[in-house]
């Protein structure tokens, strides 16, 4: 009889102290909700690299921080081919050109070496360019497309002032469509286009050729004004 009330009692002790423990967890939870839902301040440290800023939040919530993603910068180990323009006087190239990374363009004024960015995207921007040729002395041909995944080969067409950096769209292809090539024969400029099947797992490849005059007429002086002054 002794020895079934040790047990019972032992037993009702383990089960008192496993309560408790519970109790407290649930206690410490509560408090650490109610402490993360309280509106205080935050601090984080800058480097050059990255800049963060705070966020607003609704209230009874603190503010979040958000992340400024730096420019993408040029490497010389990850640029596209360089591509001259007619005269020979300057050089345009994508840096850095890699799958699933963002790119800038940049041109080279051969005389002098300077070197000028004309596209300012940050690192986490959804579209980059994937191609450039030159139209002429001034203006340039991209090609600008996702910047994440495997199923896209091209993107849009665009016009670049490489004077300004002025970008104007030439052709945006229809959904399952996409510019995957572009280059400049004579008075033309042209094109290849990939169409995807509906589930984007294969393309065919077709040609379309644009006249420039065509071209350059669509385009007006307003147009192309520095973008970066509006």
């Amino acid at each position: 009889m002794k020895v079934k009330l040790k047990i019972y009692l032992g037993v009702a002790l383990v089960t008192v102290i496993m309560a408790f423990i519970i109790v407290i967890n649930k206690t410490k939870k509560q408090e650490k909700f109610h402490t993360i839902t309280k509106p205080r301040e935050y601090s984080f440290s800058e480097s050059p690299e990255t800049k963060w800023t705070l966020k607003s939040k609704p209230k009874d919530y603190p503010p979040s921080a958000v992340r400024e993603f730096p420019e993408a910068e040029d490497d010389p180990k990850l640029r596209s081919k360089i591509k001259l323009s007619p005269n020979y006087r300057y050089s345009a190239y994508i840096s850095p050109l890699k799958w699933e990374v963002v790119g800038n363009l940049f041109i080279k004024d051969r005389e002098t070496g300077e070197v000028k960015k004309l596209t300012h995207y940050q690192t986490n921007r959804s579209y980059t360019p994937k191609t450039v040729v030159w139209l002429n002395d001034t203006l340039l041909l991209v090609i600008e497309g996702y910047t994440w995944g495997t199923v896209t080969i091209g993107g849009s067409l665009y016009i670049v002032d490489s004077r300004t950096g002025k970008m104007h769209p030439i052709l945006k292809p229809p959904i399952h469509q996409e510019v995957a090539e572009v280059s400049t024969h004579k008075n033309s400029i042209v094109l290849r286009i990939a169409t995807h099947d509906k589930n984007r797992m294969s393309y065919r490849l077709s040609t379309k050729v644009l006249p420039i005059d065509s071209v350059l007429n669509s385009l007006t002086e307003k147009e192309l004004l520095d973008s970066h002054e509006k």
